[in-house]
């Protein structure tokens, strides 16, 4: 995604990549980051009806309000809605504090799956570390702070240090659920001893 000068204009972008990746009742979200571009000093005369409709309106509706709002502020070129771009966009919700750290994980889980691409297994696998955090004798912080770490070194395009080995946990070792993610990790390690 781009980086944008104006933070309204780039959380209005966010809000619409979101949108278009899950349409599902986000009809809301699109006319509260309208309204808060208009209030961060972007204007356009069809952002100001995006802005002024019911956040129910059918899709049909908000599809035509979007599509003519972008092209008007020149932010038409966003990429095709896919997981990883969605996801990029609440990454930086979570580093920003706009979301929890919980959050994001659950975002994962839910919307990008727990067989997910390679570049949200971490986050799904932490999903699964605030269920059983008494367990592995973390704290909830104690997660948070690793989502947060994972969430920064994926947007620096760094590679994920959550599943380059098992993360000792207390006295326990944290292996990946999902079958695919185990057998990634077998063969990490297996090329590295």
């Amino acid at each position: 995604m781009t980086n944008f000068e104006n933070p309204a204009l780039e959380q209005l972008a966010d809000a619409i990549a979101l949108w278009r990746f899950n349409p599902d009742g986000r009809g809301q979200e699109i006319v509260d980051a309208a309204v808060d571009a208009l209030v961060g000093g972007v204007d356009s005369p069809t952002l100001r009806e995006l802005a002024g409709v019911p956040g129910n309106e059918p899709r049909s509706v908000l599809d035509e309000l979007v599509d003519t709002t972008t092209a008007e502020l020149g932010i038409n070129s966003l990429p095709d809605p896919t997981g990883s771009t969605a996801f990029r966009v609440m990454a930086r919700q979570a580093i920003a504090g706009r979301i929890t750290a919980r959050e994001l994980t659950f975002w994962a889980y839910r919307y990008i799956g727990p067989e997910a691409e390679e570049f949200a297994q971490p986050f799904v696998h932490l999903s699964w570390l605030y269920e059983d955090v008494e367990i592995r004798k973390w704290s909830i912080n104690d997660v948070d702070r690793a989502v947060i770490a994972e969430a920064k070194a994926y947007l620096a395009g760094e590679p994920s240090k959550w599943l380059k080995l098992p993360i000792n946990a207390g006295n326990l070792t944290v292996e990946p659920r999902s079958p695919t993610a185990r057998i990634r990790q077998w063969f990490k390690r297996k090329t590295t001893h």
